[in-house]
């Protein structure tokens, strides 16, 4: 099965995803909710914003599917996590089978390819799932 990977939106962090994980599970993904630098959990780096940027948020996901040693992941990104994944895409495509997003705002009708090829879909996260 599929190594999942859920990318929240800034208002967000990893728990958000926390009714969608046991769909995913049920089905014999592994799931991975990471919660991005400064945000939810990790609030209490806010006052590091200066030092917080998208890189940084691109380069927390690239670590973990490093150190998971992660391959053929699924990155899903919501609002503000399509941008992380985009990014994530562009630095380590040999790690990605495909790209998903949801509510993000700055695609258009249709698909659209990330910097490194991938295509990325704009659906709904249960749609989604559906097709997994």
């Amino acid at each position: 099965m599929a190594a999942f990977v859920l990318v929240h939106g800034t208002g967000h962090g990893g728990w958000c995803w926390r009714f969608i994980v046991p769909l995913l599970q049920a089905a014999r993904h592994d799931v991975y909710t990471p919660t991005l630098t400064g945000l939810g959990a990790s609030s209490h780096l806010l006052h590091e914003l200066n030092r917080i940027s998208l890189d940084t948020h691109v380069e927390d996901i690239t670590n973990m599917l490093f150190y998971e040693d992660l391959s053929e992941v699924v990155l899903v990104g919501h609002s503000y996590g399509g941008m992380v994944i985009t990014g994530v895409a562009a630095k380590k495509p040999q790690r990605l089978a495909q790209l998903f997003t949801s509510m993000l705002t700055c695609l258009s009708k249709g698909k659209m390819k990330s910097p490194s090829g991938h295509p990325i879909r704009r659906k709904s996260i249960a749609l989604m799932l559906l097709q997994a």
